[in-house]
């Protein structure tokens, strides 16, 4: 059997296009007061609690959409819930929890899985308790709307991933004929 010449250079050019295109996320930190203003000035397209469905019972911020445990997850795929509208260059996320340790996790997470959006670690609830605000009790927001983005090489934005998939359906029928 023989190989295909080069396919060790197509390999290569692949992975240094995958970590060469990064998406532009990045992790800023937001303060109680900033997450509040920004809920009412819809400046957040969500607000994710990562902690566990009987932490998130006994209250969390308000507008908020449960993804438990998301800190833990093996991504991608990104989960549903935060795909969509959320999942672009221009929208902003928070990301909460108790006290901002494992939305830190969470948000790297989502960066190192291509989330596009900016991603702020807002803390915890514990962090928004002691500005003074309320806890509320209520059903996970739907934040995010839209088909899911978290397929295939979610790296890289739609037009460039339609041309790698034509280039290497190009070099897998160039290889079949050499071999």
């Amino acid at each position: 059997m023989r190989s295909v010449p080069y396919l060790s250079s197509i390999f290569s050019l692949y992975y240094s296009l995958q970590t060469s295109h990064q998406v532009n996320g990045q992790i800023l930190s937001v303060t109680p007061q900033q997450i509040k203003d920004g809920i009412r000035d819809n400046l957040y397209a969500a607000v994710i609690d990562v902690r566990s469905q009987a932490d998130w019972d006994t209250g969390h911020i308000p507008n908020a959409t449960l993804v438990a445990s998301l800190n833990t997850m093996s991504l991608p795929p990104i989960p549903q819930a935060i795909t969509g509208s959320c999942n672009e260059e221009d929208q902003k996320i928070v990301v909460t929890c108790r006290t901002g340790a494992r939305a830190g996790v969470a948000a790297a997470k989502l960066i190192a899985a291509g989330y596009k959006a900016t991603i702020y670690n807002g803390g915890g609830t514990a962090d928004w308790t002691a500005a003074g605000f309320e806890l509320v009790q209520t059903e996970s927001r739907e934040s995010c709307t839209g088909t899911d983005t978290s397929g295939i090489l979610p790296r890289f934005d739609s037009s460039l991933t339609s041309y790698l998939l034509m280039v290497a359906s190009h070099v897998w029928l160039l290889g079949m004929l050499i071999v």
